[in-house]
């Protein structure tokens, strides 16, 4: 399970196909490797992303609705810089909270103008 999640706050009948996130992926991280699975699985895909300090990789995990992101990042800030990525990537009609961690222990909503300071200081609540 990833550490932290970003999700739709209630169910959407939008949803990224897989093509597209590789897309949108590879597009803001052109080293990004990516792993798709197929029907059935508990990942649509997966993208890894290696940085120039090893200890800042990152995962990317597509959950099966295509509208809930698996964020496995070393630093919350790092983490609050995808979602606010990942914000951009869904439409701005739908709502998205900021799950901060794998307990639910508490959600950030997320909008299309939220910054990555902003997701960042209410993970550190």
């Amino acid at each position: 399970m990833a550490e932290f999640l970003v999700s739709p706050a209630a169910p959407t009948q939008w949803s990224l196909p897989t093509e597209a996130f590789a897309q949108a992926v590879t597009q803001r991280w052109s080293q990004a490797r990516l792993r798709r699975w197929g029907e059935g699985g508990q990942l649509l895909a997966s993208a890894w992303i290696r940085a120039a300090e090893a200890w800042d990789d990152l995962l990317l995990e597509l959950h099966p609705s295509g509208s809930t992101l698996g964020i496995d990042a070393r630093s919350q800030r790092l983490a609050a810089e995808v979602v606010c990525w990942w914000r951009r990537v869904v439409p701005p009609d739908v709502p998205v909270l900021w799950f901060y961690d794998r307990g639910f222990a508490g959600y950030s909503e997320i909008w299309p103008d939220t910054s990555p300071e902003e997701v960042f200081a209410s993970a550190r609540r």
